[in-house]
């Protein structure tokens, strides 16, 4: 398989892990509602995929290798420590989805995460962030970066009239945004330790895990309010769906960069959300002009950072690497 072709598979894999995260944040929504905590359902989320992957990991000799050598590499000062929690990254967007949507509205909180995650993927693949290849900042990659930001505003357009005037919640989401390259960097290097995305997913959902678990206990201690059970069984599942796009995560970067990945991802949100709205729409919701031209502005962003640049000597790979 050739570069060019191996790298629209690889976006088009990409897509499909963005498509998966709306689907799992749709159940981890309902999952809330239901709990009437989105503290419970975060925790449940990160809680189950740390549990399923744990067994995973128990069963397979080559994935607990991979695990215990990631952590040797800790233990002799080769990787550094906090390494070891990237998956606290998550959780915490998590919990900005709960804490801070609902005030500053969920328009306004996407474009400025999308907006963070753009600058922050930008800043990791320029310094090769953990051993990462470097890349350059060439004009496609700057041009996509700008446009999926330009994509998310007018497929959110119709939205952002609502948001509330608390400004400062934004730094949250920003932040966040900012810091999700360097999660995707550490999976990718997790990964190359380990030689597994499945150990990586398993550091990952163990570090995000402990931050909500600790976060679901402190709330119900100090609100006396605990889980109950539902009837809705399928919104248990959604941690599942973050097994498989974190797994990914670890395993795409290296050839895409956190960038070019980022934004597939953002192009796969964004059609699944128009594409749900249409067949499964929730109250209070339908799909206009805004959003259909959102995604397509998405995918074109998405191209034009993929593009080559003719004499710029970027990351080289050979047929063996993408097929390890």
């Amino acid at each position: 398989m050739g570069t060019r072709w191996a790298t629209l598979l690889f976006v088009a894999l990409s897509v499909v892990g963005g498509a998966l995260m709306v689907v799992q944040a749709r159940m981890n929504a309902g999952l809330a509602v239901a709990e009437d905590s989105p503290w419970y359902a975060a925790a449940w989320s990160f809680g189950s995929g740390f549990l399923v992957v744990s067994v995973v990991v128990l069963l397979g000799a080559r994935v607990r290798h991979g695990v215990a050598r990631f952590f040797r590499e800790i233990a002799a000062g080769r990787l550094p420590w906090w390494t070891a929690i990237g998956g606290t990254i998550g959780a915490t967007f998590v919990l900005a989805q709960g804490l801070v949507a609902p005030a500053v509205g969920i328009a306004l909180f996407t474009v400025v995460g999308v907006a963070g995650q753009s600058l922050g993927a930008v800043t990791v693949d320029r310094l090769g962030f953990l051993g990462m290849p470097r890349r350059g900042l060439t004009w496609p990659r700057l041009v996509g970066a700008v446009l999926v930001v330009i994509a998310v505003t007018v497929a959110t357009w119709s939205e952002l009239g609502g948001a509330t005037a608390v400004w400062w919640l934004l730094l949250l989401p920003l932040a966040n945004g900012l810091l999700r390259g360097v999660q995707q960097a550490i999976n990718g290097r997790i990964r190359e330790e380990s030689g597994s995305a499945i150990a990586a997913t398993f550091v990952n959902f163990g570090g995000g895990s402990i931050v909500l678990v600790v976060a679901a206990g402190i709330g119900w201690a100090v609100t006396g309010q605990g889980p109950v059970a539902i009837d809705e069984w399928w919104l248990l599942f959604g941690g599942l769906l973050g097994i498989v796009h974190i797994a990914w995560q670890s395993f795409g970067v290296r050839w895409l960069g956190t960038l070019v990945l980022g934004l597939a991802m953002i192009a796969g949100q964004l059609v699944t959300s128009v594409v749900l709205d249409l067949v499964l729409p929730l109250p209070g919701t339908a799909v206009d002009g805004w959003q259909v031209a959102g995604v397509a502005l998405a995918f074109i962003a998405v191209l034009v950072a993929a593009l080559p640049v003719r004499g710029y000597a970027g990351v080289k790979r050979s047929e063996s690497e993408f097929m390890q």
